[in-house]
């Protein structure tokens, strides 16, 4: 690839090269091996996978994305990835051990989309999720923003039990690295 095409590849996918040099420094931090040591169980979905950089961490895992340029790009993931919406899972209900949003939940659906605010669009991906999960799954969400209120709250409206939240590691780009971790009881 010439200099000029490069150039024009990473001006056309900016958004794209940042994320992805994000995720990269996330791995090369360790932030995925810490979410790994949070996970239980054996069957593991990670919704919004991106590139699958968590997959690769985890023995038996699916990832789902809606975005094609993510999903080409982990085309090297050992690990299954789904296009999929959020809001319309392909999988069983009572399917997964555990359940992970990685620096996802604050990006879903961030404008009002199909008659449905913000915040009913964030719940009913929740929902989603959580019909794919088995009694007793665990749920593992990754958020960059200091207020995590609201997240808490919405996994509480789905019927998830908030067992723990705290900070994983600060990050010098985007303040910290938060986590929620919820449980679903059977």
């Amino acid at each position: 690839m010439s200099g000029k095409e490069i150039v024009e590849r990473v001006t056309e996918n900016a958004g794209f090269v940042h994320w992805h040099l994000v995720a990269l420094e996330r791995r090369q931090n360790g932030v995925y091996k810490k979410v790994r040591d949070m996970l239980p169980g054996i069957l593991h979905l990670d919704v919004g996978c991106g590139e699958g950089f968590l997959l690769e961490e985890l023995d038996y895992a699916v990832g789902v994305d809606l975005l094609d340029k993510y999903i080409r790009n982990a085309k090297n993931a050992s690990k299954p990835i789904v296009k999929a919406d959020a809001l319309r899972l392909p999988f069983r209900d009572g399917v997964f051990d555990s359940l992970s949003y990685l620096f996802v939940l604050y990006n879903l659906y961030d404008e009002f989309v199909d008659g449905l605010d913000v915040k009913s669009k964030k719940v009913e991906a929740l929902k989603e999720g959580y019909r794919t999960m088995k009694g007793n799954g665990t749920l593992l969400a990754l958020i960059d923003i200091d207020d995590m209120l609201p997240y808490g709250e919405y996994l509480k409206e789905v019927g998830f039990e908030v067992e723990k939240t705290g900070v994983i590691r600060k990050n010098i780009l985007f303040g910290y690295h938060n986590f929620i971790r919820a449980l679903k009881r059977a």
